[in-house]
């Protein structure tokens, strides 16, 4: 952001994130949060993604994911994450027993 538009926000113009939330103040301003508060856990439109969440996916955090299909992407990300996390685990446990 500029100084101006800093200026403007009421944010730190040294700084990139005034609130220390994880995401930068102009992001913040561009998607009619507030750069001043830590809003990094609120979910304005409801699909179940915070707004954190929504800057680290690039996503909108004014508009519900859930309607195209992101936050269920996401969801199968997460899953599929852990599901191998486990997968990985079990083979470890099973190769360690076995000797």
């Amino acid at each position: 952001m500029t100084n101006l538009r800093e200026y403007q926000a009421g944010t730190d113009p040294n700084g990139s994130d005034s609130d220390s939330d994880g995401m930068p103040d102009g992001w913040e301003v561009e998607n009619s949060l507030d750069p001043l508060t830590d809003d990094s856990v609120e979910d304005p439109d409801g699909d179940s993604l915070t707004n954190l969440e929504e800057y680290q996916a690039g996503t909108d955090p004014q508009v519900s994911d859930a309607k195209s299909g992101k936050a269920g992407t996401i969801a199968i990300i997460v899953i599929a994450s852990f599901f191998g996390v486990i997968s990985i685990g079990a083979l470890v446990f099973l190769f360690i027993r076995r000797r």
